[in-house]
């Protein structure tokens, strides 16, 4: 009679569970791990004690540390988060070993149709998917361009890149023809994914190019059994992914000439899950709802990847719709959020009381709200929401409000972890309490620091500065510490102006405007003044379309309101809302060569 180990057997179940939850065969483990099937057979059958180096490989090939799979802990949080190398493909493995059964996406789409999925229903998916780009040519650091708006299939590319060791590059699906076909060559895809419904322009941008372009709906059904990108009923086996390997590339809005490509790696989205999901109180139960586009790269940053870390949902939908922003909320129980100063001003001029009571617990905003929007916006939702300051390449959040009040004001405190300092602007050493320069953070690049700028070392070597044998990634925020600790952010770095003697945060006036009756939307440009340096000009988008916009009730307003060096000293209307203030001005003169009046005179 043999006699079997406890610790064996208890090592054999977590090596089968893992198995089995990649989807693996007992021969692609072992033609993975570099062993014989047998041996894979015996230590399952807990037969055997294998040698710490088999055992590594076999670790190595199941994508998660070796103390781990010794401790028969392998679906554990904390213990990816004490690993030294976790990986994001490993975080989102455990999620489904975890949680597999528990609901993870819901998608409204455009015709309000509503599709769902539990982690291990859509992990099935995500393995089809890397099934059919492995099939395509995508390898382990291969790119795959996608111009998408948000859908199931942005998710599940961006899963199934993790897992097979490539990269996602994510584009404004809007973009023209000329810029899709730039980042294209700038990053060497050869694979892309764009919609059907922008087929004109994506075939233009990829005219003369070896490359190979899969249409989808962006719609539930792109990750359907039998859809061109989800038809493979078994995955490639599972590519040793490192954490150091880059898994998106995000093109900023940056005011420049060219779009900086953000990289960031598979540990800079296991950080971000950690930290957003203790910073914003995640737990299995909540729920996100997520509405800004995807291919900026917060949501997934900050939203989605959060939620997998603890086994959260998430309700997405195919774009902000300001009529129904509140509705969904209530309809999908949603209890966090997260938006934009813009998206919270465009619902609150497009939403009525809700009919029900929403459930949201947690709501925050970047950027700037007026007083009046921010009380608004509070009695809409009920709960009053929470400033957060970060950007892509700080990964982790700088700081947020965690007071046990929530304030309007931009007074925030480091995120647990963050150690923040403000660097003089011409030293770039650290100042002390109540000077005024640049906000930095301390941390690592590639891991909780995005990796750097797609080839352009002078710029990524700008971002960077070592203090004391210590990297710091300056944030692009001016502002002081406090003598409490607390961070009073003015703003970022390319939204002061200099009037005379004063500063002026232009994105602070442009929120004061905003809720001028009548307007929707303002945008605010420092001009070259021959004796001040600049002045502030507004371009202002009115609530209705139609509308009419009056400069004298304009004029008054800001004078009510703003400081005479913050006033604007010219107006202009925008009938069209750039995506992005880099296009404002260009925007501007657009409309006005077509006829559009884009100065405002009297009403």
């Amino acid at each position: 009679m043999v006699t079997l180990d406890a610790d064996l057997i208890s090592l054999g179940v977590a090596v089968a569970r893992l198995r089995r939850g990649l989807a693996l065969t007992i021969d692609e483990l072992a033609d993975s791990a570099g062993v014989h099937r047998k041996t894979i057979i015996q230590i399952e059958a807990g037969r055997v004690s294998p040698r710490i180096v088999t055992l590594g490989r076999i670790a190595n090939a199941l994508d998660v540390p070796l103390a781990d799979l010794l401790q028969n802990r392998p679906d554990s949080k904390d213990a990816l988060a004490r690993s030294a190398t976790p990986t994001f493909h490993a975080l989102w493995q455990a999620a489904v070993m975890a949680h597999g059964p528990r609901r993870f996406l819901v998608f409204r789409d455009e015709d309000d149709e509503t599709a769902e999925w539990t982690y291990a229903a859509f992990d099935d998916a995500v393995r089809r998917i890397a099934g059919a780009l492995a099939a395509a040519g995508v390898r382990p650091d291969s790119a795959v361009h996608v111009a998408l708006e948000n859908s199931p299939v942005v998710v599940a590319l961006w899963l199934a890149a993790a897992r097979l060791g490539a990269w996602i590059v994510l584009g404004d699906p809007h973009s023209e023809p000329h810029e899709l076909s730039a980042q294209i060559r700038r990053t060497g895809a050869s694979v892309g994914i764009y919609a059907e419904s922008r087929a004109d322009a994506y075939e233009a941008a990829i005219d003369g190019l070896d490359f190979q372009a899969i249409p989808v709906t962006e719609t539930a059904a792109d990750i359907a059994v039998g859809a061109p990108l989800a038809s493979y009923g078994s995955s490639p086996r599972v590519e040793r992914t490192k954490p150091n390997q880059r898994l998106t590339l995000v093109f900023s809005s940056a005011l420049s000439a060219e779009a900086r490509g953000i990289e960031l790696t598979q540990a800079n989205y296991v950080s971000s899950a950690f930290a957003m999901s203790d910073v914003v109180w995640l737990e299995s139960q909540h729920r996100w709802l997520v509405t800004e586009p995807l291919f900026r790269g917060h949501p997934l940053a900050s939203c989605i990847a959060p939620a997998i870390a603890v086994g959260a949902s998430v309700v997405l939908t195919r774009r902000l719709s300001a009529w129904e922003w509140v509705s969904q909320a209530t309809e999908f129980a949603a209890t966090h959020a997260c938006l934009s100063a813009t998206s919270i001003r465009l619902i609150l001029a497009k939403s009525a009381a809700p009919a029900e009571r929403v459930r949201l617990q947690h709501v925050w905003f970047t950027g700037k709200l007026g007083p009046n929007h921010y009380a608004e916006f509070t009695r809409l939702v009920g709960v009053q929401p929470r400033v957060i300051h970060g950007s892509l390449e700080s990964v982790v959040p700088m700081a947020a409000d965690l007071s046990q009040k929530p304030r309007q004001s931009v007074v925030a405190v480091p995120v647990p972890g963050r150690e923040v300092a403000v660097l003089n602007p011409r030293t770039r050493q650290p100042m002390g309490v109540e000077a005024e320069g640049l906000f930095a953070v301390q941390g690592t690049a590639g891991v909780d620091l995005f990796t750097g700028y797609l080839n352009e070392p002078h710029a990524t070597a700008e971002r960077f500065v070592i203090i004391n044998g210590q990297q710091w990634l300056l944030t692009g925020d001016v502002g002081r510490i406090g003598r409490d600790g607390t961070l009073h952010v003015a703003g970022r770095v390319n939204e002061v102006i200099h009037v005379g003697r004063d500063r002026v945060n232009v994105v602070e006036v442009a929120a004061i405007i905003a809720q001028a009756p009548g307007v929707l939307e303002v945008v605010v440009v420092g001009r070259s003044h021959p004796t001040l340096q600049q002045v502030p000009v507004a371009f202002v988008a009115p609530a209705n379309r139609a509308g009419r916009l009056d400069r004298v009730f304009l004029t008054r307003w800001a004078e009510e309101h703003l400081a005479p060096a913050a006033r604007p000293r010219a107006w202009h209307r925008i009938t069209d809302m750039p995506r992005r203030r880099a296009d404002t001005l260009k925007s501007a003169k657009t409309q006005a060569s077509r006829g559009l009046d884009a100065s405002i005179g009297r009403g």
